[in-house]
């Protein structure tokens, strides 16, 4: 136990190194280190170490930052138990490690894009008469699940262009992207430049790369040290574009020297994260936590458990998140520094989060360095009782005597067994860039279409119950479908380190009635299209009402139509949309994990069982009508004549 605290200690002196994200090996620390083989991965070699060589702090700030908001709740080495338990930990979460060979390949694109992009930095400058071109100082830097040493194998890179005052963002979309679009190496380009942080997106030789750009207010960017990317200074002058741009960097950075260990950190960040994956609670864009607020939520429980190891980090996350996070909203701010206040200098061009907007947001969750900003701005109160439904359920798996139940814990959600009925949205284009520009351009709007069904009964004049007794739940599911493409969810776990989840398979377009029949033309352009799908899950109910009458006043028709509306600032000729309400019977099979198709399977035998039964009954009871009424009503007799029919007197007076 005295190894597990001193290895705590060593670590407050090796976190910063963490931090300027020059490695992201696992840790020494005997209670973290995962069984033996383990893909190295996650290392950022010769090229990345000189692209984030920028992001290294000052000498004065290479330490753990005590400061954190308040004292920590348990402060003791990990018991024999929780060291065996963390074993079994490593061993189930080593899949999520990118082996040597693809860290390599990684190391080697961010090597050449940010010497692409330095040379692309000295020809402008040399074009407009600089004198000393070559000593911009420009460079790349890494951010994101990259930066923090938790990225996934195949996840896309967070990437940072910094440039000096003399090279502005028109320079970045217009120059740098007809050179990029030439590139050999380049692929599915896609420059957003009105985007909320303006981005290149693209596929450098294969590997996806988001680009974000910022002009710094220097004639020169310093070398490293003493450049710090976590100094305020650097703020000055920026428009909010670049503020938000340079952000990602800052926080990664302050991030990493919020907690006590960082190793410790991440390798229950990548537990947190294949549990939100999995669990469909993954994603800002639709409504979710995104990557860094799961971090800053993680990093929390470790400032509460400085010397617990991953696996009892992840138990306390839960059992920490389902007792203190409320599903009507007005949670208390989660933060990892002292103070909240802005600097008192007029440094921070732009106003950050304020204690007085948590009125009005239900689970903020706030970004460690300036401009502090709630990075869950957009968890609203359907995504956040998706979220305390699922903290409670991995509170309840993680609590049962016993080992934990890891392959439970972050098994494939029930979303497609939960709801019966689904809005189907559907995506096409004609090529892979159009494809990949609406895509994304519908998917930053699907959250209002979830708002928008959310509170369309609200103003429903159809029947007056539904102002009263309406009860809706629509619940998004975070992933695109796509025809052209394997299905690359992490659903699985793995027996071993060395095992590898189940092969993807790429999928056909499914036959629904999103696809109806038309002309030989129209049916040679479908099939030309590159098509994805999302799929929002819809459960209408209402109190004390017939279900042919629920079924009348659920009526999306308005709150579709206004969404279409919203879609038609980024659509081109090339681009459609279509979406329809189906049932889950309709869905295609291929978005279905195995353990789902099963389990509709299984369903689907039980309601036809059932249905028997119930016909079965019917016709009994029918029978058993018939024979009762034939009873009661004697058959009419054939007529005697020796005997006369009684008359009605007689029957009266008897």
């Amino acid at each position: 136990m005295q190894a597990g605290a001193q290895a705590v200690a060593d670590n407050k002196a090796a976190a910063p190194a963490a931090g300027a994200g020059e490695a992201s090996n696992p840790s020494n620390h005997p209670s973290t280190q995962p069984p033996s083989p383990v893909p190295s991965g996650g290392s950022e070699g010769t090229g990345a170490a000189a692209a984030n060589a920028a992001a290294k702090p000052a000498a004065a700030e290479e330490k753990y930052d005590e400061t954190r908001p308040r004292e920590p709740l348990l402060d003791a080495p990990p018991t024999e138990d929780e060291v065996r338990e963390n074993a079994e930990f490593l061993r189930q979460v080593a899949f999520t490690v990118e082996n040597a060979k693809q860290g390599e390949k990684r190391d080697g694109v961010l090597g050449r894009l940010d010497k692409l992009i330095r040379t692309w930095m000295s020809k402008l400058l040399r074009n407009r008469g600089n004198e000393t071109p070559d000593n911009h100082g420009g460079r790349l830097l890494t951010f994101g699940s990259y930066k923090l040493g938790v990225h996934f194998p195949g996840a896309d890179i967070d990437t940072l262009c910094i440039a000096p005052r003399d090279i502005d963002r028109e320079d970045f979309f217009d120059t740098l992207v007809n050179i990029l679009r030439r590139h050999s190496s380049v692929t599915e380009l896609n420059p957003v430049r009105d985007a909320h942080v303006p981005v290149i997106k693209m596929k450098f030789d294969d590997v996806p790369i988001d680009l974000v750009f910022c002009a710094l207010d220097l004639e020169r960017i310093p070398p490293s040290p003493p450049f710090n990317i976590g100094a305020d200074s650097l703020l000055r002058n920026l428009d909010d574009p670049s503020q938000r741009s340079i952000n990602g960097s800052r926080v990664a950075e302050k991030l990493l020297r919020c907690v006590p260990n960082v190793d410790t950190f991440r390798w229950a960040l990548r537990g947190i994260k294949l549990w939100a994956k999995n669990r469909g609670v993954y994603g800002n864009v639709y409504g979710f936590p995104g990557g860094v607020a799961w971090a800053i939520l993680t990093a929390n429980v470790c400032q509460l458990y400085p010397q617990s190891p991953p696996s009892s980090l992840i138990k306390q996350f839960f059992r920490y998140y389902a007792t203190n996070t409320k599903p009507e909203g007005g949670n208390a701010p989660v933060y990892l520094t002292q103070s909240l206040d802005a600097p008192s200098d007029s440094i921070v061009g732009r106003k950050g989060w304020d204690r007085k907007n948590a009125e009005y947001e239900v689970f903020p969750v706030i970004t460690p360095m300036p401009p502090f900003m709630n990075s869950c701005y957009n968890v609203k109160g359907s995504s956040l009782k998706v979220m305390c439904r699922e903290f409670e359920r991995g509170h309840h798996i993680l609590r049962k005597d016993g080992e934990a139940g890891w392959g439970e814990l972050w098994a494939p959600s029930d979303f497609f067994l939960r709801y019966k009925v689904f809005l189907q949205v559907e995506v096409s284009a004609k090529d892979a860039v159009g494809f990949n520009a609406w895509s994304s351009f519908v998917e930053s709007k699907l959250r209002h279409l979830v708002a928008l069904v959310e509170t369309w009964p609200q103003y429903s004049d159809v029947h007056e119950i539904a102002k009263t007794s309406y009860q809706l739940e629509v619940r998004l599911w975070p992933f695109l479908f796509r025809s052209d493409a394997p299905d690359d969810r992490l659903r699985h776990t793995v027996d071993s380190p060395g095992d590898a989840a189940e092969p993807p398979v790429a999928h056909p377009a499914p036959t629904t009635p999103t696809t109806p029949a038309a002309e030989d033309k129209e049916a040679d352009d479908a099939r030309d299209q590159i098509t994805g799908y999302f799929f929002i899950g819809v459960d209408a109910s209402e109190k004390g009402v017939s279900d042919g009458l629920a079924r009348q006043i659920v009526d999306f028709g308005g709150a579709v139509d206004q969404f279409y509306q919203q879609l038609w600032v980024g659509k081109t000729d090339k681009m459609k949309e279509n979406i329809t309400l189906i049932k889950r019977r309709q869905l295609p099979e291929w978005v279905l994990a195995a353990s789902e198709l099963d389990a509709l399977r299984q369903k689907a035998v039980r309601a036809a069982a059932k249905r028997k039964r119930q016909e079965g009954a019917e016709d009994t009871k029918r029978r058993k009508a018939s024979l009762a009424s034939s009873s009661a009503q004697p058959s009419p007799a054939k007529p005697v004549p020796s005997t006369p029919p009684p008359q009605t007197g007689d029957v009266q007076m008897a």
